[in-house]
């Protein structure tokens, strides 16, 4: 390494000079604690997510966070590659030597080694797993990419059984409300509608501003510098625009796989982020498009590696007939509906369009906890959100009204017959209210609740 570049290494890790760490804005994060929990075991962590969702600010706070435990600040180690393009891989083979031989105060000790962006470096992998086998088995390495193929793919032959991948997703609701300093009770995990009252009242005293929180939440999304930097709507869309959707499709994906025409895959995006949660046909996408199937085929998966959308198949106990099905495409954050449309302040006036970005960050909620289907018969009768977990399936309809009638409520106990179901939920604006057999809970209190499998 050339002087340069220690130095740049130096400057990364104001812990050896026992200078304090700067951490800007950071509002604790549900993936924390998962994150803390696997500090002890051998494997390398890997935090996959999209571009701006906060991995760096997460690496630097388990940094600090290990500080504070006691750990040596030498046996510590931060470096970004955020901006180097790709360069050999020997960079990072020197950057480690420089670590261990002149950093390091116990070289064959337990240390900690967060490497950010790693992705732009060629063939780390091989690199990791010399470290991790023999050159330093103590080593923990936690290390981020904005792309899940990129790492996989790239790595998965080599680090087989040494790496463990954690998604990092932008904020819940409940996060985006710590970050606008509104405190809130950790969030309840319902086994009855008694427990989603409780938790209700525990909101009482904030429920009013929590509700017009809710709103913009839907607006900007869950990228967290878009709040921390108190951004008006437009400079938060431009900002998603420039920094996620420009930099993952022009710059990630456009180097990283073979993409004859970065601007269809913009294009793509833009139409499938503007009806998320809508279904689609591949042929008439292609036909609109003017591209052939295979090819447009291709770039929704890179979309999909990049973390800006996502997919939802029709529930069926088959697998070849939900890969066979139409697919519903949802972006994989709201802000990126609303960024990419450069929608208004008026746009929750407009049902349908609420009710497109309100389908899209319920079931983006759910997904944190489940694989997330929709389910539509040959009549054509849908139910919006199917949640799949290991012993059971919870039914979600998405209907973003102040009242609720009886035909709202005919197909989701079509399907709970079907499949023999005694819980369903509605998701509602206002409406609360135990029907039985199913639950009507408003959207932004459903969001703010853990729904993971009973």
């Amino acid at each position: 390494m050339n002087p340069s570049d220690e130095n740049l290494a130096v400057s990364l890790n104001p812990q050896w000079s026992a200078k304090p760490l700067t951490i800007s804005d950071f509002f604790d994060r549900d993936v924390r604690k998962s994150i803390l929990e696997r500090l002890d075991s051998k494997q390398i962590l890997c935090l996959l997510g999209a571009r701006r969702t906060g991995k760096t600010s997460l690496l630097k706070c388990i940094l600090s966070d290990l500080l504070s435990k006691g750990v040596p600040q030498k046996q510590l180690f931060y470096f970004s590659f955020d901006e180097l393009m790709a360069p050999d891989h020997a960079y990072l083979d020197a950057l480690l030597s420089f670590f261990f031989e002149r950093i390091a105060e116990h070289e064959k000790a337990r240390c900690y080694i967060f490497l950010d962006e790693i992705h732009n470096i060629d063939f780390w992998q091989a690199i990791l797993k010399r470290h991790y086998d023999s050159l330093h088995p103590n080593a923990k390495f936690l290390v981020t990419g904005s792309s899940s193929v990129w790492i996989k793919r790239k790595s998965r032959e080599s680090l087989a059984g040494r790496a463990y991948d954690l998604r990092v997703r932008t904020l819940s609701f409940g996060e985006y409300l710590g970050f606008c300093g509104v405190k809130i009770p950790p969030p309840a995990t319902p086994a009855s509608f008694a427990d989603i009252e409780k938790f209700r009242r525990s909101l009482l005293l904030n429920e009013k501003e929590i509700v017009k929180r809710f709103d913009d939440h839907l607006l900007r999304g869950g990228f967290p510098e878009t709040i921390s930097a108190k951004m008006t709507l437009p400079e938060a869309q431009s900002y998603i625009w420039s920094q996620v959707v420009e930099k993952t499709v022009l710059r990630d994906l456009s180097l990283y796989f073979p993409v004859e025409n970065p601007m269809i895959i913009l294009e793509i995006l833009k139409i499938l982020a503007w009806q998320s949660s809508g279904l689609f046909e591949l042929k008439n996408l292609a036909g609109t498009l003017g591209v052939n199937a295979a090819t447009v085929s291709r770039y929704i998966s890179y979309l999909e590696i990049g973390y800006l959308l996502e997919f939802s198949y029709n529930y069926t106990k088959s697998r070849v007939k939900q890969v066979r099905s139409l697919k519903k495409a949802y972006a994989s954050d709201t802000g990126l509906i609303t960024a990419i449309g450069r929608l208004g302040e008026d746009t929750l006036q407009h049902p349908d369009e609420t009710g497109r970005i309100v389908e899209t960050a319920v079931r983006n909620h759910l997904s944190r906890y489940a694989e997330c289907y929709f389910w539509r018969d040959e009549h054509k009768n849908e139910v919006d959100i199917v949640a799949r977990y290991r012993k059971s399936l919870l039914p979600v309809e998405v209907k973003y009204v102040d009242r609720v009638s009886g035909g709202d409520l005919k197909t989701l106990r079509s399907f709970m017959d079907k499949y023999s179901l005694r819980r369903g939920i509605i998701a509602t604006k206002s409406v609360m209210e135990n029907l039985g057999d199913i639950w009507a809970v408003p959207a932004w209190l459903l969001m703010l609740m853990r729904w993971e499998d009973r």
